[in-house]
């Protein structure tokens, strides 16, 4: 399992409670080859997932995003909200909500490691 992999299930699952053989199918369409059996054992160990037997299935559900999720989603609001041109690291961080405490080193990395952001030339942040 990738991370590009398990982010992708990541994503899919914002909020939704999935059969674990969909997420499964999921993650073997992206390129997994773990077993049905790997997967719900490392969403069994992660503190926000929750794996509940539902009978002849497992029901994954997110209990919540990250915080660092938190903090992706609110980088690209505030790209959006400047009408999603790149921008100086800086400058996304002055916009980010008052509960975010970060630094632009921060903000570089999770843009380059996003599927949502990246990093353009020097530095600058934009949405993909």
């Amino acid at each position: 399992m990738t991370p590009e992999i398990f982010r992708s299930l990541a994503d899919t699952s914002k909020g939704d409670s999935l059969p674990l053989r969909q997420l499964h199918a999921a993650a073997r369409d992206g390129g997994s080859n773990w077993s049905i059996d790997q997967l719900h054992l490392m969403l069994a160990c992660l503190g926000d997932w929750e794996v509940k037997d539902q009978g002849n299935d497992w029901i994954v559900k997110r209990a919540g995003l990250s915080q660092e999720e938190e903090l992706e989603d609110a980088i690209v609001a505030a790209v959006q909200s400047q009408g999603g041109k790149p921008m100086p690291a800086s400058v996304v961080m002055s916009l980010l909500p008052g509960k975010f405490t970060t630094s632009e080193a921060q903000i570089r990395k999770l843009a380059k490691e996003s599927s949502s952001l990246q990093v353009i030339g020097p530095g600058l942040i934009a949405t993909k």
